[in-house]
């Protein structure tokens, strides 16, 4: 299945909190809200990515029909969705393969390289199928970021939108546990209604126990939290919630992760 162990294997810097910032500025200028996604895909849910498989092609096709063209010449009919979303949506959602120069181009040279050296993304020689190591691929990225050595790229997590402007990392549903690894779940629908029925009260301090992506005190924390702590038992889990917290700005909010 599509993850990797040594995803967030390192600390983050303040250097990097501040680029996975600029990448989550990327996401929301674009418009990577349940409602747009929806709209231009023409999925019911967001559960229609959880198991993408078998439908990712349609997925796929919705959200090209209703791509924004600037073509004065072609009447526009119904509502439009920026180009950059959908690719957006196919590297992190849809499970697409994307050029890592396209990867790039959304993101700039310097996000693109942050997301390959935590393994958030992996870059893929094509003409050998060869996962490239994170070093070779920055290198090919600093010698030509409109060529990046004519790799590729695909994505090891799921980024969902969660709320108005939240975005939280999972692993993909695919992903398969063994001895040494157990994925992060996937926003699932149960996840969803526990976020609904959360009373939104305002607290000093909130534990999310059992917090998988950490998606349940990360939208505590964006709305009525002062701080959180999380924990879970899955050693995989912290390095998502840490990972997630940076992308959200909410680092500074925390009292632990376990």
């Amino acid at each position: 299945g599509p993850r990797h162990a040594d995803f967030m294997g390192q600390d983050l810097s303040s250097s990097s909190s501040a680029l996975l910032a600029e990448i989550r500025q990327v996401f929301l200028a674009n418009k990577y809200q349940v409602e747009t996604i929806l709209m231009g895909s023409k999925a019911s849910s967001m559960s229609e990515f959880i198991f993408v498989e078998s439908r990712a092609d349609a997925l796929e096709q919705g959200l090209l029909e209703n791509v924004e063209e600037k073509n004065p010449m072609k009447e526009n009919s119904g509502p439009k969705i920026p180009v950059d979303l959908v690719d957006l949506v196919r590297i992190f959602l849809l499970h697409r393969v994307l050029p890592l120069a396209r990867v790039c181009q959304l993101f700039g040279p310097e996000c693109t390289k942050l997301l390959l050296r935590l393994r958030a993304i992996s870059a893929i020689a094509g003409n050998e199928c060869r996962l490239v190591e994170p070093e070779e691929a920055c290198t090919a990225v600093d010698a030509n970021s409109f060529s990046c050595g004519a790799f590729f790229a695909m994505s090891n997590v799921a980024i969902w939108p969660v709320e108005e402007d939240l975005l939280v990392a999972t692993d993909f549903e695919k992903t398969f546990s063994d001895s040494t690894l157990e994925p992060v779940m996937y926003i699932s629908e149960d996840s969803l209604a526990l976020l609904a029925a959360a009373p939104r009260e305002a607290v000093t301090s909130l534990l999310d126990l059992c917090c998988g992506s950490g998606v349940q005190g990360i939208v505590a924390l964006r709305y009525y939290a002062d701080s959180a702590s999380f924990v879970d038992l899955n050693p995989r889990s912290p390095r998502f919630v840490r990972f997630n917290l940076a992308l959200n700005c909410l680092a500074h909010k925390v009292e632990g992760v376990f």
